[in-house]
Order: structure tokens, then C-alpha cells, then sequence
């Protein structure tokens, strides 16, 4: 009797452990499943940068030269020329100009070439073209006037300056002239002392010696 009794009351013990098990798992089946978790969207892609092409450098324009620049590089060209000719080569040059048309490329160049001869004269016909070429207002020869008038300028200036120095030697011959003359009168008159004294010599040795009684 008390056997079966507390067959019983360990009976009972597991049928409530069952319920208990059993309404732990309905309760366990009967929460929601957690929500599944946001995805936030990621920003969207910057698009691709374009590739930014620089513009080309463009070539720089040939400067347009006045008519005036022309005529000075020429001339500035030519002389660069007939600076390195040869005395022998001088000559024939200004017989390839007197043959020449006579436009003012001509007259510059002609007046360059004179004025490497260092031949006495030729400076000043060299200046004598360019001042002529000066005095003639024409629009043809207004671009050929800026360098035509520096050039009578640099030519004046060394022809004061030639000038000035044949006066110098002039003057430099004329003293040594001088001095040579002075010097002459100088020997003139120590030879005739000296001629003095040899002949009072003389004279002195030729006189009688007096004897005494």
C-alpha cells in the first residue's frame, strides 16, 4: 500500500515535470522568431570622372616685323658680312655696289663697306651717302631712315675722332720737328765752343818760349 502510494506521488512528480518541460516548449514555440536584421542601402557609386583634357598649347605666331625691323636686320646682316672681308676683298665688294641698282639696301651696304676701308676719304663719302639718303622724305625710304641715322651718327663720331687724332700726330711731328731743329742748334753751338777751345789750344803750344840772360 505504501508502495503503490508512493509510486504515485513519484508519478506525479514526472507528469509535472512534463507539463512543465512541455508548456516550456509551446511557450519557447509560440515567441516570434527575431526580425530579420535592416539592411541599410549603400551609398550609391560616384560616377566614373570624365578625363579632363588640357588644351594643346598653341604655336607661337611668328611676330609681325615692321618694315623698319626689316631694314635694320639687313643692314645689321651685312655688316656682320663685310666686317670679316680682307683688304683685297674690300675693293672688289665696292665694285659689286657702284654695279648694284642704287636702291638704300645698296647706299647702306656701300656705306658700310667704305667705312672698313680705313682708306683716307672714304669715312667721309661713306657719311655723305648716308646723309643724302636722310634728306630724302619718301615713304618708300621712311623704314631705311631710323638705321641710316644711327649709322651717320656712329660714322660722324669716328670721323671727329680721326680727326682729332691726325691733329695730335700732327702736332706730335711738328714738335719732334721742333726738338730736332733745337737739338741741331744745340750741336751747332758745343762744336763751335769746342772748335774755340781746340784752336786757343793750339795757339797756347805755338807761342815762343822766353830764355833768360
Amino acid at each position: 500500500m505504501s508502495s503503490c502510494l508512493m509510486f504515485s506521488k513519484f508519478e506525479v512528480r514526472g507528469w509535472a515535470w512534463l507539463c512543465a518541460i512541455s508548456v516550456l516548449g509551446c511557450a519557447a514555440c509560440a515567441t516570434p522568431p527575431p526580425p530579420p536584421p535592416v539592411q541599410v542601402p549603400s551609398p550609391p557609386l560616384p560616377p566614373p570622372m570624365a578625363v579632363l583634357e588640357l588644351p594643346r598649347e598653341a604655336a607661337p605666331a611668328k611676330p609681325i616685323l615692321e618694315p623698319s625691323d626689316n631694314a635694320a636686320r639687313h643692314v645689321l646682316a651685312y655688316h656682320d658680312r663685310v666686317r670679316q672681308m680682307s683688304a683685297a676683298e674690300l675693293p672688289q665688294e665696292l665694285n659689286r655696289l657702284n654695279a648694284a641698282p642704287g636702291g638704300p639696301a645698296t647706299i647702306l651696304e656701300t656705306a658700310l663697306a667704305l667705312g672698313q676701308t680705313r682708306n683716307n676719304g672714304d669715312l667721309a663719302k661713306g657719311l655723305s651717302l648716308l646723309e643724302s639718303l636722310l634728306r630724302i622724305q619718301s615713304p618708300e625710304l621712311q623704314p631705311w631712315h631710323p638705321i641710316a641715322r644711327l649709322l651717320a651718327t656712329r660714322f660722324a663720331e669716328q670721323r671727329r675722332l680721326e680727326e682729332q687724332i691726325e691733329r695730335l700726330n700732327l702736332q706730335l711731328r711738328d714738335n719732334q720737328r721742333e726738338s730736332s731743329r733745337k737739338l741741331e742748334q744745340i750741336n751747332e753751338k758745343l762744336e763751335a765752343l769746342k772748335a774755340i777751345e781746340r784752336s786757343l789750344t793750339v795757339r797756347s803750344n805755338a807761342a815762343p818760349v822766353s830764355s833768360t840772360k
